[in-house]
């Protein structure tokens, strides 16, 4: 096994804010890795780091084997195509049914429209949505939305699978499923790390967890 993810002594301030403090971690390929804390703690500060969205201040970020924190601003989309990220409020199109939700990942990375179907179907299936794909985001339910947001992350068949507080907006029953399903992911053999402030979700799942405080992994 070996580390798909590296931070580095790795700070980020916001102005006179220290989101991130000199924090140091791994994550290796194939592994479960709950971000938890308080809000504020840096969770998504961290997330956001990996998907080149922001430059840490100082320090050293890995993915994959390439140093995110000298990566050139146009060759974050390739980075891009190699994660896929869940978000807690969804960011799905309304206007498109949930099979064209996951497409328009499909269009953006430039697969040939030959290959979506399939790829499609295989991802609706995975999520439990084979008979829902052809309803738009209102028909759904929120547990079923976010379902489509891990579905549309996972067709362009990432390296590793973000998840900010993919559990925020919904209640208990449907965030445990939520969360069952992206450790059935996880068991076929995909990395992800989950952001998340929910004790009772990690406590139930009992994955390797990475606790922050103010910026800084709690001992």
């Amino acid at each position: 096994m070996s580390a798909i993810v590296r931070f580095e002594k790795v700070s980020k301030r916001f102005g006179k804010i220290i989101a991130l403090d000199e924090i140091s971690f791994e994550v290796e390929e194939g592994e479960f890795v709950f971000l938890t804390g308080p809000s504020g703690a840096g969770k998504t500060t961290i997330l956001n780091l990996l998907i080149g969205d922001i430059k840490a201040s100082s320090g050293r970020v890995f993915f994959d084997g390439q140093e995110i924190t000298k990566i050139k601003r146009k060759n974050i989309p390739y980075l891009r195509q190699k994660i896929g990220y869940v978000f807690q409020d969804f960011k799905v199109l309304h206007e498109r049914t949930a099979r064209e939700n996951i497409e328009v990942a499909l269009a953006v990375i430039g697969v040939a429209k030959r290959d979506w179907k399939k790829r499609v179907n295989e991802v609706l299936e995975l999520v439990g949505l084979g008979d829902r794909s052809e309803l738009f985001p209102q028909q759904l339910s929120g547990g079923e939305v976010q379902r489509v947001a891990i579905a549309r992350a996972l067709v362009v068949n990432p390296k590793i699978l973000l998840a900010d507080e993919p559990t925020g907006n919904l209640d208990w029953d449907t965030a445990q499923n939520i969360v069952d399903l992206l450790s059935n992911i996880n068991n076929e053999g995909k990395t992800v790390m989950l952001a998340t402030h929910h004790e009772g979700i990690v406590y139930r799942l009992k994955k390797r967890t990475i606790r922050l405080e103010k910026g800084a992994i709690a001992q």
